[in-house]
């Protein structure tokens, strides 16, 4: 998380200087940078592009209920097409 501050705010504060702050190393943020999305997270941003896409469908009306139950839907629609 404060690799992602740090991230986000290296527009207007220099890196050294947040990490200083946030007590964190240098190398630390880079090689955070560097590294590749881990499997967990790529599935975490599908899922976000897919919740967000629904909610976007749904002209921003759709509460967590409902839109688990879209969710879950749209996934087994899919998964029963892969199976057949």
């Amino acid at each position: 998380m404060r690799f992602a501050l740090i991230d986000a705010k290296k527009v207007d504060v220099p890196v050294g200087t947040a990490c200083a702050v946030l007590g964190v190393s240098t190398s630390g943020y880079y090689a955070w940078k560097s590294r590749v999305a881990s499997p967990r997270q790529r599935r975490d941003m599908v899922l976000l592009a897919h919740i967000s896409a629904q909610f976007l469908t749904s002209n921003e009306s759709y509460g967590s209920p409902r839109m688990c139950l879209r969710l879950l839907h749209n996934f087994l629609k899919k998964l029963t097409i892969t199976l057949v």
